[in-house]
């Protein structure tokens, strides 16, 4: 009879030619699960090379380069996907996290500052990133990027409560706190509502 690792490879072998599937990715994230990093790379490996710019499979490559010390490899592909997908948060969060922890922390500011420079429009693309960063640990940097975003773009409701509800984290405390973001967001929504009234009033008369 076939041994386990026999069977694996002649099965990961049989699919090789095919898109990856929902059982195969229940498969992969087993192995992963269970500290089965070989295995659980092999899958990756071939999902990666098909569907490049999913954050799922590069995300997941990256992770277990890093559980096996393949150091090398973990820093070809964060290179590598960052040159192709520069602003995409997923991969800019992982490009700085890998630069700080491992390699030129300089290198990493210099992604956060050109990142700064060419700011999405689409704030889900800042908080994305914001998220990324925090998940990591920097929420220092998030809050940072939360700010340069609000500052182009003027103080939108969604993306000021993302930066203060991001700074709230860094302090423990809970919602609502007595700071300086806080009377900043009472103040923009009492002048609002003062205006609102003043332009009833002045419809009425």
């Amino acid at each position: 009879f076939p041994s386990h690792d026999t069977h694996f490879i002649w099965v990961f072998s049989s699919l090789a030619v095919f898109g990856q599937t929902d059982q195969e990715l229940q498969l992969a994230r087993r192995y992963m699960d269970q500290g089965e990093f070989t295995k659980a790379i092999a899958f990756y490996e071939r999902f990666y090379r098909q569907r490049p710019e999913q954050p799922l499979y590069f995300l997941s490559l990256l992770k277990l380069y890093h559980a096996t010390d393949q150091s090398g490899l973990a820093k070809v592909l964060v290179e590598k996907q960052f040159r192709k997908w520069p602003q995409s948060p997923e991969v800019l969060a992982a490009y700085i996290d890998y630069q700080l922890r491992f390699a030129e922390p300089k290198l990493a500011e210099k992604a956060l500052k050109s990142w700064s420079k060419n700011l999405p429009t689409d704030f889900r693309d800042a908080e994305s990133l914001a998220n990324s960063l925090s998940t990591y640990g920097h929420t220092a940097l998030a809050i940072a990027a939360l700010e340069d975003w609000n500052k182009r773009f003027g103080n939108q409701d969604e993306a000021l409560y993302k930066l203060v509800d991001c700074t709230f984290q860094t302090t423990n405390q809970t919602w609502p706190p007595t700071n300086s973001f806080n009377c900043f967001i009472f103040l923009r929504d009492t002048t609002k509502e003062l205006n609102r009234s003043e332009e009833r009033r002045g419809g009425k008369e």
